[in-house]
């Protein structure tokens, strides 16, 4: 399969929005339940399909740089669309990946219905089908069991590891959880100097800080672990809130689950480390052995590998959550720093066992303010 080499463009051109609203103008107000006609999702949505007649929205996510709604139709039973509003070039790399890869699994799947662009073309939106089904849960064998399935269903396409992806999909190489490492550790070092920090939180800067020199100290130990694991096609992201379980088709019980995967703006070609990591929190931890069966005989992964990736993967998504957490560090009162420097204080904590693989087992470990689950 050949792929056009430029992860900015997608598959198909986006429809643009008339040039007579630069940009959206977006509100808190537009709540689940009011008719919305003039909101920007509908009016994107709109010039999409011609069809007005999505006037509720409900509001699932709303930052500076990406919104997500829901859009219905008045009633109860009427089907949704999501409304994703975000920079055009993670646009173009989520339509790619439903449009020509997810397209090609077997089993349920999400469709991208299409994409419309901002006049001045820095945002986009996508319009995906929304995801019936309960939410995953780590604690229930059969979901984790699933999720090992669909990702050994999904490593086992052929368009999963050709290297056609390299050249169109961001690197999601051990490289790449590097350069993450470099910047928070940076971000870390420039804010241990915050007069509005106490001591226990510099010493958790501190020690975060001397487990990222290790780590990039030891960084060929972590190579050579991931050298057996093939490139595949990477999700980024693999955490409870972004699958729905999915019992046969029409949410009936007549057919085995499926796991509907969505939000691949973190998607890249690598190695598949943080998708098959075991860490607490959030994230999917897929059943090793549920993968391992549902492999084809051509994976070069062995029992000892898989394990050996898993434990990398571990560090690789500590030092993502650590990054995110060192970015909300630019605060201007000590009550605004209290998340992301509780988060922190979690992912010390989480990074001491993670490490312990590696040969590191004496970090100085702090007490944690809130549940070690909550992230």
């Amino acid at each position: 399969m050949q792929l056009t080499p430029n992860p900015t463009v997608s598959p198909m051109p986006l429809e643009p929005l008339s040039a007579a609203r630069e940009h959206p103008v977006f509100s808190r107000r537009d709540e689940l339940g009011e008719s919305r006609l003039a909101h920007p999702a509908v009016e994107a949505w709109t010039a999409l399909t011609h069809d007005p007649v999505l006037p509720v929205v409900e509001i699932l996510k709303y930052k500076n740089k990406s919104k997500v709604f829901r859009l219905r139709r008045p009633g109860v039973n009427s089907p949704a669309v999501i409304a994703k509003w975000c920079r055009s070039e993670t646009a173009a790399l989520e339509k790619l990946i439903y449009d020509k890869l997810l397209s090609q699994l077997p089993g349920p799947v999400l469709r991208c219905y299409g994409s419309v662009s901002e006049p001045r073309a820095e945002f986009a939106w996508n319009f995906i089908e929304d995801a019936t089904g309960r939410e995953y849960s780590r604690q229930e064998p059969t979901d984790r069991a699933l999720a090992g399935r669909w990702l050994a269903t999904l490593h086992n396409q052929p368009f999963a590891s050709t290297r056609d992806l390299a050249a169109v999909l961001p690197d999601r190489s051990p490289g790449h959880y590097l350069q993450i490492l470099r910047a928070a550790r940076k971000l870390l070092r420039e804010h241990e100097r915050n007069p509005l920090l106490r001591a226990g939180d510099i010493k958790t800067f501190q020690s975060l800080i001397a487990q990222c020199d290790f780590i990039e100290e030891h960084w060929s130990q972590l190579l050579g672990r991931c050298d057996a694991a093939p490139r595949v096609l990477v999700h980024g992201d693999l955490v409870t809130k972004n699958v729905r379980v999915q019992h046969g088709l029409g949410g009936t019980n007549s057919a085995s689950p499926a796991l509907l995967v969505f939000d691949w703006e973190n998607a890249g070609w690598g190695i598949a480390a943080t998708d098959l990591a075991e860490t607490e929190g959030r994230a999917l931890a897929p059943d090793p052995n549920s993968y391992l069966e549902n492999l084809d005989g051509n994976s070069r992964f062995s029992r000892a590998t898989l394990r050996r990736v898993v434990e990398c993967g571990r560090v690789f998504r500590l030092l993502d959550s650590i990054h995110w957490a060192a970015l909300m560090l630019n605060c201007d009162s000590y009550d605004s720093l209290i998340v992301p420097i509780s988060r922190l204080e979690v992912y010390l904590l989480r990074m001491t066992k993670a490490l312990r693989p590696f040969g590191r087992t004496r970090f100085p470990a702090h007490k944690i303010k809130y549940a070690d689950n909550q992230y």
